[in-house]
């Protein structure tokens, strides 16, 4: 045991101020000649010293809550989402987050709500929530911490208008006839779809199936809406970007 780490238990034995003991140990490491005072000429020289000053309240907390923000909001952008709603919400005196989700948000294209509570239950995140298409009130207490993300709302159209123009797109022709119109076949499935029951979902995923060999993902794509369909008599052109 060295001769600081024998001063320091003494002083720990004798004066159970802890204030008093962090002032020495701030003491020793800024002035290592006071190593060499002997417990008694220690307890003088702290005695004469001015007495400790508080920090002042809620600063710490404050350091802490700042890094956390920062923490939540770049594991936030690991999340793969549809593009509607992503938002990030932080509640600094319970320590809960809450992320919202779009209604088509989840796998297979896009983060599973049990992976972005694995992302955003960083240290000291006492609760993590994934909301479908709902947020909690600002007013009580909660903090929207991705908003600077967002583009200003002066352009995002020309922004997205001008990225959609240079993608490449692939069409697809789904047939119709008398008594199948398939742009409203479409939109049947795709109302099916957004319910939250499985077995809906699963009708819907069988129903636009009904088109065979288009690729998998061209069935999601249209479910969820990510095209544009136009009518072509009783069928529809289905045209998808390729993002």
């Amino acid at each position: 045991m060295s001769k600081a780490t024998d001063i320091v238990n003494k002083l720990l034995e004798t004066d159970p101020d802890e204030a008093e003991v962090q002032r020495y140990l701030e003491l020793v490491k800024a002035k290592p000649g006071l190593r060499r005072f002997s417990r008694e000429e220690l307890l003088r020289y702290l005695a004469l010293r001015p007495p400790a000053q508080p920090e002042p309240p809620g600063e710490p907390h404050q350091i802490v809550r700042e890094s956390v923000e920062q923490e939540l909001v770049a594991a936030s952008k690991k999340i793969k989402h549809c593009g509607d709603y992503g938002c990030l919400y932080y509640h600094p005196g319970k320590h809960e987050v809450h992320w919202t989700a779009g209604d088509s948000d989840g796998p297979p294209d896009y983060t599973h709500p049990d992976e972005i509570e694995k992302l955003l239950k960083l240290p000291g995140i006492k609760h993590v929530e994934v909301g479908d298409e709902w947020s909690p009130d600002e007013d009580e207490g909660w903090k929207r911490l991705n908003e600077a993300e967002e583009l200003p709302p002066e352009d995002p159209l020309d922004a997205r208008s001008e990225v959609d123009r240079l993608l490449p797109t692939k069409v697809y022709r789904l047939a119709g006839n008398s008594m199948i119109h398939a742009p409203g076949v479409i939109r049947m499935a795709q109302t099916e779809w957004r319910s939250r029951s499985k077995k809906q979902k699963t009708w819907a995923l069988n129903l636009i199936k009904a088109w065979q060999g288009l690729p998998e993902d061209v069935y999601l794509k249209i479910l969820n809406g990510q095209c544009q369909i136009e009518a072509e008599g009783d069928g529809a052109v289905v045209t998808i970007k390729q993002y």
